[in-house]
């Protein structure tokens, strides 16, 4: 059984450090209207299927994909939002059970990185990737199968990925 199948939504994002502003892209669904032939355009909000990055100081925007398949959708959009004195660790633009390893952290620089977990629903992959805040230097860190979980963790940088088996656990850690 796979362990990513909800995705949860997007939506819309200030991050007030960078003035970035992201926005989740959704596909477009024909219906017809139930009383009529007329066709009407509806999104389908359930799944984001692409981020538009809007840099409110430059006026410019970026996709971070060029294209994508009807069955392609981000599951997770993560990055750092500020550092947290009292108990050592890092706050980031949502809570999510995939950061781990964040507390008596040394303080430091924020990175300069979102974290984008993608997913093929046909052929069941994930793909983890970085980017810079601003949607630029499009990185694959990882392609997994849906029977491989991952987290972050924050202190080491790294994309831990892990698959269970009946009497062993393959690991392995990627640098983020």
């Amino acid at each position: 059984m796979g362990y990513m199948k909800q995705a949860y939504h997007i939506t819309e994002e200030l991050d007030h450090n960078s003035s970035l502003f992201y926005l989740s892209m959704h596909q477009l669904k024909e219906q017809k209207g139930l009383l009529s032939n007329k066709k009407e355009a509806k999104f389908d909000f359930k799944k984001a299927h692409n981020i538009a990055v809007f840099d409110i100081q430059k006026n410019e925007t970026k996709y971070l994909f060029d294209s994508v398949k009807e069955d392609e959708s981000i599951t997770h959009l993560l990055y750092e939002v500020n550092y947290i004195t009292d108990n050592k660790s890092i706050l980031f633009n949502r809570r999510s059970s995939r950061i781990h390893n964040n507390d008596f952290i040394e303080k430091r620089e924020l990175l300069d990185q979102l974290l984008v977990c993608q997913v093929s629903e046909e052929k069941g992959v994930y793909r983890i990737w970085k980017f810079k805040k601003n949607g630029s230097d499009k990185t694959l860190i990882t392609e997994i199968d849906n029977l491989t979980d991952w987290r972050f963790d924050v202190k080491n940088q790294k994309v831990i990925t892990f698959k269970r088996a009946v009497n062993k656990v393959d690991f392995n850690a990627i640098d983020f």
